[in-house]
């Protein structure tokens, strides 16, 4: 019996006795399949990039002020509720948000501080919001006022609004000589200028002693 003979590839590198849908295969001399082309670099373009991840962190900047307000509004609706014939006291309810007294009083206190001021998240930053809550009430009102009429409060704009705002501290009084004349002679006496005439009096009386001893 005659056996076929397998034909060879001719010097295109095609096996003509293998097809697939009517079109003949092409195959490598080892007969393995032909690894594929390595794909060529990404170009990424530094500027664009860094662009648009500055852009995702205000956005999620924004969103974090928003959330912080946002989670406040919620633990005093949650106190209300609880102080008007809920079960439990709010602290005992805190413990099963995960959220410490202290913290969710800071939060509360910048609800009420920042909350329904327009485009608050854009134009307050996260860090501020805490400086902003414990701030005197004249510091609030002033950022208030900036936010409505669209500053940006960061924490150094809060800064320079409780400079501004906060009374001036008391210097200390000023040492001032005074001359005391006595039969004895004349003794200057320093004292600080909240001293009393008779402080004054035995401050120069101890010193003319001490003259006459020496």
């Amino acid at each position: 019996m005659l056996s076929k003979r397998r034909p060879k590839p001719d010097d295109t590198g095609i096996d003509l006795s293998s097809s697939q849908g009517g079109k003949v295969v092409p195959s490598s001399p080892s007969g393995t399949t032909k690894p594929a082309a390595p794909m060529k670099a990404q170009i990424i373009n530094v500027d664009s990039e860094l662009k648009a991840i500055a852009r995702r962190v205000k956005g999620n900047a924004r969103k974090a002020t928003e959330a912080y307000l946002a989670m406040g509004e919620d633990l005093a609706q949650a106190q209300l509720l609880l102080a008007n014939g809920g079960n439990g006291s709010f602290g005992k309810w805190l413990e099963t948000t995960g959220i410490s007294k202290s913290a969710a009083y800071r939060a509360m206190s910048a609800h009420k501080t920042l909350g329904g001021l327009p485009h608050v998240g854009k134009l307050v930053a996260i860090e501020a919001v805490s400086k902003i809550a414990s701030a005197p009430d004249v510091v609030v009102k002033a950022v208030r006022e900036s936010v409505e009429a669209g500053d940006r409060i960061d924490t150094k704009a809060v800064a320079k609004l409780v400079a501004k705002y906060s009374p001036p501290e008391d210097k200390p009084a000023k040492e001032l000589p005074q001359i005391i004349h006595t039969p004895s002679g004349s003794v200057a006496v320093t004292t600080k200028g909240t001293a009393t005439a008779q402080s004054v009096l035995l401050a120069a009386l101890g010193q003319l002693r001490d003259t006459k001893a020496a």
